[in-house]
């Protein structure tokens, strides 16, 4: 997962408002302690945790994510693995997973399940999911052209089936003399009913703190926000 579009990943989130966004997290995560960052891609909130004083591990399936992020910053602990087969054997007061990461995950149980045996009592877990919502507001007839500097990427997208949905990804990437390398990668989206993700938290030791939205995040993301009993 990942592979060629990590290379353009941080041209491709330019406009996302990092700062606005980790505040919002903050909002929840207040005193600096240990904190486990799924999905960390690049680690950009991950370095912000890190400038904070937060004792933090970014974790991500795709190696070549991390060499980004090991470029970014390479004081922090990154950890690559599949939160879905495994987990760290450590425990953290602190678990996020944004930028609708829990989408790309087909057994939405065993992320709550390894989350748990990582949290701390009392500690809190935040994630962010996407409606179907969510291809209505960047496909049109099912294609997303995204044109920069450095590469073009057309994006389609196909329902396979209800909840789950398929993610075709062309990159031109521009390589020396303006020569353009294309590269391919398939990606699957999960939805996630909320009555799914209550029934998931509370199979797994947690209560649902809060619930949170906001239109500058897309109308169809959902913040979750869980706390370990």
């Amino acid at each position: 997962m990942h592979k060629e579009f990590a290379s353009i990943y941080d041209e491709f989130t330019k406009y996302v408002d990092y700062n606005s966004w980790y505040k919002f997290l903050r909002k929840y995560i207040k005193k600096p302690d240990k904190i486990l960052d799924i999905g960390c891609g690049t680690a950009t909130i991950t370095s912000m945790f890190f400038k904070d004083k937060f004792d933090v591990v970014g974790l991500d399936i795709s190696e070549e994510m991390l060499k980004y992020a090991k470029i970014k910053n390479n004081k922090i602990k990154y950890v690559c693995l599949d939160i879905q087969k495994e987990y760290i054997q450590d425990k953290f007061k602190y678990i996020t997973c944004n930028f609708d990461t829990v989408n790309y995950l087909e057994d939405f149980n065993k992320f709550i399940s390894h989350c748990s045996k990582m949290q701390d009592e009392g500690g809190i877990l935040i994630f962010d999911i996407v409606t179907e919502d969510i291809f209505d507001e960047i496909f049109e007839s099912d294609i997303f052209l995204d044109e920069e500097e450095n590469y073009t990427a057309i994006w389609t997208h196909k329902k396979e089936k209800k909840n789950r949905h398929r993610i075709d990804i062309s990159i031109f990437k521009k390589e020396k003399s303006n020569i353009y390398t294309r590269y391919d990668e398939h990606h699957k989206k999960y939805i996630y009913e909320m009555e799914e993700v209550i029934d998931g938290l509370n199979n797994n030791g947690y209560v649902l703190y809060d619930v949170a939205k906001n239109p500058k995040y897309g109308y169809s993301r959902i913040f979750v926000i869980a706390k370990k009993e």
